[in-house]
């Protein structure tokens, strides 16, 4: 649903004579206990830098949380992938930002003491397949300890639950609403996030269910936490 909806916001886009950009913002990876701070960190920082003078260029953006999780560290990754609608002249304009210029912004509008990685690149139909995803990557649980996966599904749960996961800015938001995908391409404000479509994501993966041993019973039973 969401990518034939952003695909035909892409076309309709391009058809006004714009030129679309792929890109991705990072941070560092954080604890699960640093996790909802800093998606509200890097929410704040976005909004802040696209009305930075040096991004004048950018007529409108379209972005998208994804959050991934790094089982050798126990850490999350929370990032944006990012659509951009620029003029075809932008690219020859004063106000062109390069890859080194926009690591540069994004690292002072968060205030962070590295360079965080980002990426710049012109938009095709696998960045619109990368972008429409689901905000939370598929896990392989097969190798990983039933009581981990708990702790991964909780942390997503309490994490994400209410969070405006898209948001639409300029000619990208316009072309939103006059196709009224607004339901599906730019969460109001008020809207709850659906933990039934992590679920869902959760169940395209192999996963356990989490058993205890119950001493006065004499055997196992599913885990009620």
């Amino acid at each position: 649903m969401i990518m034939a909806k952003l695909t035909d916001v892409w076309d309709r886009v391009v058809s006004r004579g714009f030129e679309m950009l792929h890109v991705v913002l990072t941070v560092k990876n954080v604890a699960a206990d640093d996790l909802s701070a800093t998606i509200t960190r890097i929410y704040k920082a976005y909004s802040r830098l696209v009305k930075h003078d040096a991004l004048r260029g950018w007529a409108g953006s379209l972005r998208f949380l994804e959050v991934s999780y790094n089982f050798d560290t126990k850490t999350y990754h929370p990032h944006m992938h990012i659509l951009v609608a620029v003029k075809p002249s932008y690219f020859h304009s004063r106000y062109y930002v390069s890859q080194q210029l926009l690591a540069m912004l994004w690292g002072t509008i968060l205030h962070v003491d590295y360079t965080p990685l980002v990426h710049i690149g012109k938009c095709d139909p696998a960045s619109i397949l990368e972008v429409s995803k689901y905000c939370v990557k598929p896990f392989d649980f097969a190798a990983v300890d039933p009581a981990e996966q708990l702790g991964i599904y909780r942390c997503f749960d309490v994490v994400l639950h209410g969070r405006r996961m898209i948001q639409s800015y300029g000619v990208i938001r316009e072309v939103i609403r006059q196709c009224n995908y607004s339901d599906a391409l730019d969460d109001e404000p008020e809207r709850i996030y659906d933990t039934a479509d992590l679920q869902d994501q959760f169940d395209l993966v192999r996963s356990h269910r989490v058993y205890c041993y119950d001493r006065r019973q004499g055997q196992y039973r599913l885990s009620a936490d």
